[in-house]
């Protein structure tokens, strides 16, 4: 036999075989591409979102940790009114808290919607240092401190370096919504100055705010002071509470002739998110302007909504500059003067912020503040 005959030829691929592979290896490699592409947007999109808001997040720590540590210095003295024809000892103080709408509380200055909140803390810091003879200990010191939202540019709130600040055409100057954080050292503190006098008889609430409007010592105001906390922090929304004694009915037992009562001590929302400890002063006698004078507020609930800076940003070259501010107001107005409405009103602001396509995130939690009473307390003389 030949050795032709004993080896045969082995079938090999034809030409359309090896299109038909060429072309199956080619589809799966597009769609495994397209599948890593898909996950890495998806990690990258996760990653910007979480670093997005992680200022928010940090923001939202420190006004826990600071409005937490809150102090009034309350202390008792004699009172002014009668209860049940006995005039009583009442709790006064030189101290200061309020929380509200930025519209009551920074007047002329505010230039943002949402509320505000201003007190005192005794962290101690002042840029004079510990040598400085005539503040005491300055960890024993008050620091005046304060929180809320302003819409301004850059430049005017004096954040930019230098070289940037010149360039303004390579680095054009941002208006954004910030978080701004009001820290009043104690040398420039008037909280406590006798020009003030905010214990006096005659004091108004225009005069009582100077404390935290200023001009302060050094003739600043509010903003001169305030540091950036976040940005694109489009408003700040706080639901102060307020202690309430109610009436649960009769024990059935027996005292001095009538039956006894049993007594819950509850908190209260501010029905128009206004808590003043000096409302008693000024304003009309009602149950939370008893039950608030020179007391802090148990419980603060703290609201943040926030703005993704990517969106703001493409939004802001779309609509221009003060268009968006604009409609980023029109989303707020009249909203958040009554607490009943706060989830209702809360919805349409998201609702309004999906019709601008403006990507945002709403941040909440409830503080409480170590130095509250929880009580409504009375001394009879």
């Amino acid at each position: 036999m030949s050795p032709r005959t004993r080896s045969r030829s082995r079938p090999g691929f034809t030409l359309v075989e090896m299109l038909v592979s060429m072309a199956v290896l080619a589809l799966l490699m597009v769609i495994i591409m397209e599948m890593i592409n898909r996950t890495q947007q998806t990690v990258t999109r996760q990653q910007a979102r979480a670093e997005e808001f992680k200022e928010a997040r940090a923001a939202m720590e420190a006004i826990s940790r600071s409005l937490s540590g809150a102090v009034i210095n309350s202390y008792w003295a004699y009172g002014d009114y009668s209860v049940g024809g006995k005039v009583n000892y009442t709790r006064q103080s030189d101290g200061h808290f309020v929380a509200g709408p930025a519209t009551i509380l920074r007047a002329a200055e505010q230039n943002s919607p949402g509320h505000a909140m201003f007190f005192q803390s005794s962290d101690g810091q002042t840029k004079l240092g510990t040598s400085t003879t005539g503040l005491g200990d300055p960890y024993n010191l008050i620091t005046c401190m304060g929180y809320y939202v302003d819409y301004q540019d850059e430049d005017k709130l004096d954040i930019r370096p230098e070289f940037l600040a010149k360039d303004k055409v390579l680095n054009p100057e941002r208006s954004r919504f910030r978080l701004m954080e009001l820290r009043l050292p104690p040398e420039k503190n008037i909280l406590y100055s006798t020009s003030l006098d905010i214990n006096g008889a005659g004091s108004t609430r225009d005069n009582a705010y100077k404390w935290f409007r200023g001009p302060f010592t050094d003739e600043t105001n509010t903003l001169k002071n305030s540091t950036v906390l976040a940005e694109n922090i489009l408003a700040l929304i706080l639901v102060p509470r307020y202690v309430a004694v109610t009436t649960t009915g009769s024990t059935g037992e027996s005292g001095t002739g009538s039956n006894k009562e049993n007594t819950l001590t509850n908190t209260k929302p501010a029905a128009d998110y206004y808590y003043d400890s000096r409302e008693s002063q000024w304003g009309a006698a009602t149950e939370k302007s008893r039950n608030t004078a020179h007391q802090l507020p148990p419980v603060v609930q703290v609201t943040l909504v926030a703005a993704e800076e990517r969106s703001y940003a493409e939004l802001e070259i779309r609509m221009g500059e003060k268009p968006l501010a604009d409609a980023v107001n029109a989303a707020f107005a009249n909203k958040f003067t009554t607490q009943s409405q706060y989830a209702a009103d809360l919805e349409a602001v998201e609702e309004a912020l999906n019709v601008l396509k403006l990507k945002h995130r709403v941040f909440t939690t409830n503080v409480a503040i170590r130095g509250s009473k929880w009580v409504v307390e009375e001394r009879n003389l």
